[in-house]
This record gives C-alpha cells, structure tokens and sequence, in this order.
C-alpha cells in the first residue's frame, strides 16, 4: 500500500488538503471523520483535472495527519456544533475581492464531494468541477481558497442578496 499527501501552495506537507492510500488500481482519500473513501485525487492531479499535488508520505504521516485531522475537526465543532460531516465551505478570495466580501462561496459535503457555489440566484448550485478545480486551486497571483464556517457563509448568502438587489457584482 502507498500513500499520498495531497498538497498545494495554501496546504504544504505540513498542513495537506488530505491524504491517498492505494495502488495502481485504486485509491481511497481520507475523509473528515478519518475513514477511507474511495477516491481518484491522484488520476485527477495525473490528468492536469486538478492543480494540487502529491507527496509519498509513511504510514506514520498517515497517523499524525489523523490526529491532526481529529483536532482541527474538534476544534471546528467546538466553535460551530453544527458543522462536521454535513459541509466545507470556502471563501474565494481572488483580485480585489477579499475575505470580508469574497468573490464567491463553494461548499461540499462532509467527504468533500458535491460541490456547490452560492449564485446570483440566491441557491446552491452544482458547478462544473474544472470551475471549482481554478477557483479552489493555487493557480494565479492571489488566488486563495479559504475555509471558512456554515456561519460565515450565511454572511455571504445577505451580501449576495445585496449585491443582487443593488445590481453590483
């Protein structure tokens, strides 16, 4: 069995998106209530699909990255019960918008699939993946996904209502 940290410029080996485990026929990511999930993150990064990329780590990675990923997820349900496996969301922070009036939010379910971004219609929408692939991803000066809590996202959803009532975008 090998395994991968999935990192980028926001998320080096210190702190990765997640990790892989597999071979060359399968492969499985490590999900937020540290279980394994069947995954295509490497065949996705191989393909040019997504902008992170992957480092061999030891199975002695694999546990710190699952205590780490036990506290930042307590931590994370401490300051927000509510959040846990249900959804991630994500500020997009790109050019002049910032993260007190963000571009746009992403969010996806607690395995990290299903992403939604929060439209001008005022829903969630499903996206097309190579879309939330650049907006998520480390391409380009300034760009930056930031987690962000179910909280904060509900800001976003009253200043985009505001921006649609306004017509400003």
């Amino acid at each position: 069995m090998s395994y991968w940290a999935i990192v980028s410029r926001n998320h080096p080996l210190s702190d990765p998106w997640t990790v892989v485990r597999g071979t060359r026929s399968s492969e499985e990511s490590l999900t937020v209530d540290r279980t394994w999930r069947k995954s295509d993150q490497i065949y996705r990064i191989d393909s040019g699909r997504e902008y992170q990329d992957y480092l061999p780590v030891t199975e002695e990675y694999v546990e710190w990255f699952k205590a780490k990923m036990a506290e930042r997820t307590g931590r994370r349900r401490a300051a927000e019960p509510k959040w846990g496996p249900e959804f991630y969301y994500w500020a997009i922070v790109l050019g002049r918008f910032t993260l007190d009036d963000p571009m746009t939010v992403v969010r996806a379910d607690g395995y990290g699939d299903g992403l939604h971004e929060f439209t001008r219609d005022l829903d969630w929408r499903p996206g097309k993946p190579d879309r939330f692939t650049r907006l998520m991803g480390d391409r380009g000066p300034g760009n930056d996904a930031v987690l962000i809590t179910g909280k904060e996202a509900r800001r976003f959803e009253r200043t985009q209502a505001d921006r649609v009532r306004e017509h400003r975008f």
